[in-house]
């Protein structure tokens, strides 16, 4: 499953990676690119770390949600979304990440 999921993000990362530089990166971030650097090897790790982070903070959006079993998909599937998306909402660029 793994390498499933690698082939099938991995474009994806090298589409967001072409749209920044690291110079860029770092000037938005207001760190010197050595700093940036220290952290990371190059852009496709920042990518990859930045979006396993959103993904972890949309599983603890989960963390305590129930679901009624008497309840019907319909139902359930509005307020797990939202459950969802709720710790990364507040802020735009956090969605447009995992759009991509």
């Amino acid at each position: 499953m793994r390498s499933v999921a690698a082939n099938y993000w991995m474009p994806r990362f090298k589409f967001m990676e072409r749209r920044a530089t690291v110079q860029a990166v770092c000037r938005q971030a207001h760190v010197l690119t050595r700093s940036f650097y220290e952290l990371y090897a190059d852009k496709s790790v920042l990518c990859q770390a930045l979006y396993r982070e959103l993904n972890e903070q949309v599983l603890q959006g989960f963390a305590g949600f129930y679901v009624d079993p008497l309840a019907s998909v319909r139902q359930s599937v509005p307020s797990m979304v939202i459950t969802a998306l709720g710790p990364i909402q507040s802020d735009e660029r956090k969605i447009r990440v995992l759009e991509v």
